[in-house]
């Protein structure tokens, strides 16, 4: 995966992509500096494609399952490997998206 446009053609209906959260709060020091760590979300499989946006599955914690909305980012807020995108806020990682074996 080079571009943003690669992600696109990827991310089909029913591709299962390994996903990561970046900026999960944990908690706050001692100075009160909020900590965060990350939290691995799991397979997620792609249910809604748009030209905008992409939904994948998630199972709640009451077993129900719905969609986790993506708006594809601009790709200068995305850094790319062969199987990986990962996206970005300013200079501070948020998601990653990872092809699944």
């Amino acid at each position: 995966m080079k571009n943003l446009a690669d992600f696109k053609k990827l991310a089909t209906i029913g591709s299962k992509w390994e996903a990561k959260h970046h900026l999960t709060f944990a908690g706050r020091d001692e100075n009160g500096k909020a900590i965060y760590t990350t939290k691995d979300l799991g397979v997620r499989e792609v249910s809604i494609k748009q030209s905008n946006s992409i939904a994948f599955k998630q199972v709640k914690t009451d077993g129900t399952i719905s969609d986790s909305w993506l708006q594809y980012p601009k790709a200068s807020d995305c850094k790319f490997t062969n199987d990986s995108i990962e996206i970005y806020e300013g200079e501070t990682l948020v998601l990653t998206y990872k092809q699944a074996s």
